[in-house]
């Protein structure tokens, strides 16, 4: 394993810890002390996403750590870690656009 293959698993990693972070303070335990940190957000330090947009956010997350996995391994199956990441950022572009709607309300 090269040093670039190590770094791109500990970012997938992080991905998916971003995800699980997301998925936690939004449903598992809003009050967390770890909000501020995994809240889905739709700019740093902005509006903070409906939970269609932290669904949409988390799978963004879990599908592009799982790409960055897959290619690091050299997996045959990478291609189909496109499809969800695909998927996620369609679902991520309507929430936001949702979001922005009932700002506008």
């Amino acid at each position: 394993m090269t040093q670039l293959s190590g770094f791109a698993i500990a970012a997938s990693i992080a991905f998916f810890a971003l995800a699980a972070g997301m998925v936690y303070v939004t449903w598992i335990n809003p009050q967390s002390r770890f909000h501020r940190v995994f809240c889905a957000r739709w700019s740093v330090f902005g509006r903070v996403a409906s939970k269609f947009g932290a669904v949409a956010q988390s799978l963004t997350l879990v599908s592009f750590g799982s790409l960055v996995w897959l290619s690091t391994l050299g997996s045959p199956s990478t291609r189909l870690a496109y499809i969800p990441l695909a998927v996620g950022v369609v679902l991520a572009g309507i929430a936001r656009l949702s979001d922005l709607r009932d700002d506008e309300a």
